[in-house]
């Protein structure tokens, strides 16, 4: 118990003092509630001990409420018969019965420190749910700021510009593809087209001369 009450009330006093006094608040945060999330899981494993030894009492005082009313019973149908075994069974209804009586207080302090146990442990889980989505949003806020200050001094008044860097980035780019020309990218299927209609050419000249020849020795 104290240790979830000392969770929950010097956890966000702790995390504050760490922020002003170190440089990496992110780390810090996380640490905290690293520390908070364990410290929160021992304390569910404790809860759970609570709970099942709460039902082990309460079987115990039901063991009992049902002894005391059979010894009851037994003292009733003995009454006539036999004095001695009624006042005997009476004597046991009694012992039952203050043993009953005991085990219901302590159950209702049982119960007592299960509820108080079960309801700090959901601050203590639900202030670490929040820290988490605030520490979720302020490193939101910082990478934003971070991008925002970058753009800031490209832009500013100690920089030319962020355009005018571009502008240059151009004409950089222009100078160096004047002075050397993107070659044109060889069409492979296009060359083996004219190679094979070229080739024909030649055979058909070929062909032609042949004939030529052949007519002139018959001549």
């Amino acid at each position: 118990m104290s240790l979830i009450k000392r969770i929950s009330t010097t956890l966000t006093a702790s995390v504050d003092n760490l922020v002003d006094q170190v440089e990496n608040h992110d780390a810090v945060i996380e640490a905290s509630i690293k520390k908070a999330r364990q410290a929160a899981a021992d304390t569910r494993v404790r809860l759970g001990r609570l709970q099942k030894d709460g039902k082990q009492l309460e079987a115990r005082i039901e063991k009992l409420r049902m002894d005391s009313e059979k010894w009851h019973e037994r003292a009733v149908g003995a009454a006539k018969e036999d004095q001695d075994k009624a006042l005997q069974c009476l004597q046991r209804k009694k012992q039952n019965q203050g043993e009953l009586d005991l085990l219901q207080k302590n159950l209702v302090a049982h119960r007592s420190t299960e509820r108080h146990v079960a309801d700090n442990l959901k601050k203590v889980e639900s202030r670490v749910s929040e820290l988490s989505l605030q520490r979720n949003s302020f490193r939101s806020r910082e990478s934003a700021a971070r991008a925002n200050h970058i753009i800031q001094r490209l832009e500013g008044d100690h920089s030319s510009g962020i355009e005018e860097t571009f502008d240059r980035w151009e004409s950089r780019l222009l100078a160096q593809e004047t002075e050397y020309p993107l070659m044109e990218v060889e069409d492979l299927l296009d060359n083996e087209y004219i190679e094979a209609e070229q080739r024909l050419e030649l055979e058909l000249e070929l062909e032609e001369l042949v004939g030529s020849h052949k007519g002139m020795n018959n001549d």
